[in-house]
Parts: C-alpha cells; sequence; structure tokens
C-alpha cells in the first residue's frame, strides 16, 4: 500500500491524494466513500464447559455483500480507472497478508460509482474471530481492501465488514445511512433547495448558499453494546471469557452521524460536520446544537458537484449527488 494513508474510523478508508489544499477541494483522482451493503451481519454464539465462546455456525451463513465505491476524477473525468478488490487478514501495519487472501474483482470503470459483489469465503470469516481477542465475544471484523488506479495515481482503501453478536436483544443489522434530498436556507428557515428540470441546482455566481441535507425520520438507529465496570473485577488463573461476560450490562446506543462535504468547483465552510461529542469539550447539551450543514460558495461560472458522504459511525455510509451549474 501507499506510504500515504488517511483512516476513517467505522468507515475505515484509506487514501491519498496529491495536489489539494482543502480536503473538499476534489482535483484529481479520489474515493469519496466506500459502502458496504449491509454494512454488518448479526451472529449468535453460546459457552462451552471451559467458558469460552463458541459461534453458531449457522448464523455465519453471510449473505451476498456489494462493495460501492464513489470514485471522482475530475482531472480526466470521462478515463477509466483501474480498480483491484480482496478480502484479506490485516497485520499490524494494516496491510494484507497473504494467508487467505481472496479476489473479489478486478477490471476498469469510469468515475462515478462502480459496485463489486462477492460472498465472504466461510475460512476468511472464522480466522477473523480466531484473530480476535476475544474470539467474537464482541464482535470482529472481515477486511475489504484494493486500489483505484490512473496511470502512476494509485489510491488504497480498507473497508471494515462488521460482525455483530446478537446479545439475546434481537439485535438486527445495521443498514446504511440515506440522504434523501437537500434544503437551503438560514437555520430553522431552510426550505427545499430549488433545482432545475435535470435536478440541477443552478446558483448566481459567486453567491453563498447554505446547504442542509436531508433524512429519514428514523435514520439514526439505535443498537445495544455490551459494557462492564472490569476495574472491580477480579481476575485470577482460572478466570474464563464467559466470567467476564458475566459482568456485562446492556448498554442502548444512538447513532450520530457525521457528513463529509466534497465539491469540484466554488468552495465550502466546512469539510466535515458531526453530531458526535468530544469528549474532553463537550456536553450533551452541546449535542443539540450540533447541526450538518455547511456554506457553499459558487464560482464565477461553470458547472460541477457537491458530493455529500454520511457515516453513521458503526460502518454504514451513504451519500448524496448535487450537479451545480452557475448561471
Amino acid at each position: 500500500m501507499s506510504a500515504c494513508k488517511w483512516l476513517l474510523l467505522g468507515l475505515l478508508v484509506m487514501a491519498c491524494s496529491p495536489g489539494f489544499e482543502e480536503p473538499w477541494d476534489v482535483k484529481d483522482l479520489r474515493i469519496l466513500g466506500a459502502q458496504l451493503d449491509p454494512p454488518e451481519h448479526v451472529y449468535s454464539f453460546t459457552f462451552d464447559d471451559q467458558g469460552m465462546p463458541q459461534i453458531d455456525p449457522a448464523s455465519l451463513l453471510l449473505p451476498p455483500i456489494t462493495l460501492n465505491l464513489l470514485v471522482a476524477n475530475p482531472e480526466d473525468p470521462t478515463v477509466p480507472f483501474a480498480y483491484h478488490v480482496e478480502g484479506c487478514l490485516l497485520d499490524g501495519a494494516l496491510d494484507c497478508t497473504e494467508e487467505l487472501r481472496t479476489l473479489f474483482g478486478e477490471g476498469e470503470a469510469v468515475p462515478g460509482e462502480l459496485s463489486v459483489e462477492f460472498t465472504l469465503p466461510l475460512e476468511l470469516v472464522k480466522k477473523s474471530f480466531e484473530q480476535d481477542p476475544f474470539l467474537g465475544l464482541y464482535g470482529a471484523s472481515v477486511w475489504i481492501a484494493g486500489t483505484v488506479a490512473v496511470g502512476d495515481i494509485s489510491i488504497p482503501f480498507l473497508k471494515s465488514f462488521a460482525l455483530v453478536p446478537d446479545y439475546g436483544q434481537g439485535r438486527v443489522a445495521n443498514t446504511n445511512p440515506v440522504v434523501t434530498g437537500i434544503w437551503a436556507g438560514e437555520e430553522d428557515e431552510e426550505e427545499p433547495l430549488e433545482l432545475d428540470e435535470a435536478g440541477a441546482f443552478r446558483p448566481i455566481a459567486e453567491e453563498k448558499t447554505r446547504l442542509l441535507p436531508v433524512f429519514p425520520e428514523d435514520v439514526r438507529e439505535t443498537y445495544i453494546v455490551k459494557a462492564a465496570n472490569l476495574s472491580t473485577f477480579e481476575f485470577s488463573e482460572d478466570t474464563t471469557i464467559e466470567a467476564v461476560w458475566s459482568q456485562a450490562y446492556d448498554k442502548e446506543l444512538t447513532e450520530e452521524l457525521t457528513l463529509s462535504y466534497f465539491t469540484t468547483c466554488g468552495s465550502l465552510s466546512d469539510s466535515t460536520k458531526t453530531e458526535a461529542l468530544s469528549l474532553a469539550f463537550e456536553t450533551e447539551e452541546d449535542q443539540e446544537d450540533k447541526e450538518l450543514g455547511t456554506e457553499y460558495t459558487a464560482p464565477k461560472s461553470g458547472s460541477c458537484n457537491i458530493w455529500m458522504v454520511a457515516n453513521d459511525g458503526r460502518g454504514g455510509v451513504g451519500w448524496y449527488e448535487l450537479p451545480v451549474v452557475v448561471k
């Protein structure tokens, strides 16, 4: 993999792109988003006589998975790029090892949305559990890696497929967030963004417009995790994972969305907006004031795209593309 890597937790996409000044400013080949559909799979487990978790094999019959990549290249928008997608195990440097490395797809595609469908080999899934220190008690990950490339520019990516346990709560697998539209205007005075017949936004040259993505009401899913206060737990040589598990309790969480913005013309006031709290500096009251909009300044002329990429904080990703044509 390239030595130039950046990491998005949850989404966990690694990419590197030379020559751009702002994160939102897309000038050349970029991977703007990576989505797995579905983003996770729910399995069940029991404990054996030694207090070790045993995954139910029937619950590891995974459905076909689709990797969707959002790829932009305004420098050469019609030139095909080469892509390579594989499943693998990772070493300590976040690089694929040769063990159980599995090719899922390769070929060429033009910038836009690229989809690759595959089924995870059972051997790779089982080995991912074996590498987990708690043997899948709190979940595990199978890694999807690859590259997109044009000429000498090669962009690596790394995406985690989440395997999550059912804690007896009838857990439902996570789904990807969906952006259903865009509103515009001052806060609390937003109205649906006016688009032309082709679905394009037509701002006046150098006009500033506050854009706010719109989501379905139920986009922020609730889910259960296991938590425990291990500071009061007395460990010994005979302590089993089941004994530690017995101290855990159910904790209900609600997703917090993060929006990443990109454009090929004009400028944006923000590259990222998030509902997540900074544990060091913010309180729950601060969360009530968080909003996910950004201000877009149109260029003097031309046409381009704005992309809004939503991340739900636990692997779910979705995006919205807004064509722009300056009046």
